[in-house]
């Protein structure tokens, strides 16, 4: 089994992308062979704005997918490890993505 994190572009593309871009994310989020990791705040990214607008297909799809990954529920090792990415980054880092990468 593969371990694939896959960011917010993915997602963007499978919730909201033109019709070549969502078949392609649709195709990788169903590929068997594959085990999906995603951290907590991965989904608070976008399942609440999704609910908040009414957009069901895109819940409908993000709960789907959210239900089928592996997430981390240690968040002080989460953090450790976002806080070693966050040093090692040599641009001004971002948090959200390097908790998203402590997550992999």
């Amino acid at each position: 089994m593969k371990r694939t994190f896959l960011g917010t572009g993915v997602l963007i593309a499978l919730v909201r992308g033109k019709s070549r871009e969502r078949e392609t994310a649709l195709q990788l989020v169903t590929e068997p062979n594959r085990v999906f990791l995603a951290s907590p705040f991965l989904e608070l990214e976008f399942l609440p704005h999704a609910r908040r607008l009414k957009k069901l297909d895109q819940v409908a799809l993000l709960e789907g997918y959210f239900r089928r990954t592996e997430r981390t529920t240690d968040l002080d090792g989460l953090l450790e490890t976002a806080n070693d990415v966050l040093l090692a980054t040599s641009t001004t880092p971002r948090s959200c993505p390097a908790l998203n990468t402590a997550c992999r």
